[in-house]
């Protein structure tokens, strides 16, 4: 039945983005994808221009996990895509961000079973590998394709047909997943993704929602230790204080703490009450910067 397992992978897209500004080739945007292998619907999706990593891991959980409704999202369409939940089991191969503290962590916070592939046997991985193969052959029919065979690519010029920006091929992406994919009758399933999902429903399975969304990234976001000295917490140079600090830790306990590598304004330490507390720049009149700025 649904969210019983799922399967999380990465791979490099074979098209060239271009700049939003001067339309400009940038590169080969990185898209992360989450299977729900019972309904062969794809739970979750993510794209960014850099490699994969904890943060990507997590911002595809959040979006496999939650209410694809929600505003803000990079990866959303007017078409509805309307599964979502907490899965029972996650597989995912061997890769370092999927190794790090952060995911492990963050899976045995919301009850979720974490295994890996066993090495060199990508057989496990089955699933998510033909559904990532099965998106890079639609992906092959845009303008700016850099089609992974020479033979096959010719004498295309992928950069110079290049005209997708990130936020367009996301667009283009969602469209794709829950416009075509999910309506399309799988081969193995014999019926649609969307109605193998309709019928697990149907049958009795309620997608449980994480209770507090922030609180759900946060869970998974990378994650690093830090003793909490007098004048606060020093992470990358940079120190942070708030009032509540003293009061949910002792002076030089070491802290689970969460950063978001795109905002370093904040840390996110847990305390004492097994809760998240925001913690901001000591001088909060600097402004906020992400990892690869600093």
């Amino acid at each position: 039945s649904a969210l019983e397992l799922i399967q999380m992978d990465h791979t490099l897209a074979d098209v060239i983005i271009v700049d939003s500004l001067h339309r400009r080739p940038i590169g080969r945007p990185w898209l992360s994808l989450t299977i729900d292998i019972a309904t062969r619907c794809v739970l979750g999706a993510h794209v960014a221009l850099e490699a994969p990593s904890a943060l990507a891991v997590a911002l595809c959980m959040e979006h496999a996990c939650l209410p694809k409704n929600r505003s803000g999202l990079l990866m959303t369409s007017d078409v509805p895509w309307v599964m979502f939940g907490l899965p029972k089991h996650l597989l995912v191969d061997n890769g370092p961000d999927f190794h790090g503290i952060a995911l492990a962590r963050g899976c045995s916070e919301y009850g979720i079973t974490l295994s890996h592939r066993p090495v060199l046997q990508p057989h496990f991985g089955g699933h998510i590998e033909r559904l990532i193969g099965t998106m890079m052959g639609r992906v092959h029919l845009l303008p700016g394709t850099t089609d992974a065979s020479p033979s096959s690519r010719g004498g295309y010029d992928s950069e110079s047909t290049a005209v997708m920006t990130l936020s367009e091929f996301a667009h283009w992406l969602c469209l794709e997943i829950a416009g075509r994919y999910h309506h399309d009758t799988h081969r193995m399933l014999g019926m649609a993704p969307a109605a193998a999902w309709a019928a697990s429903i149907a049958g009795g399975v309620t997608p449980v929602v994480p209770a507090d969304p922030t609180r759900f990234l946060i869970s998974f976001l990378p994650v690093t230790r830090r003793r909490l000295q007098r004048n606060g917490l020093i992470f990358e140079r940079i120190r942070y204080w708030s009032d509540i600090l003293p009061t949910i830790a002792q002076p030089h306990e070491p802290l689970i703490v969460r950063y978001d590598p795109r905002d370093l304004s904040h840390l996110f330490v847990m305390g004492k009450d097994m809760r998240y507390h925001s913690i901001p720049y000591a001088n909060v009149t600097h402004p906020p910067i992400s990892l690869g700025e600093l």
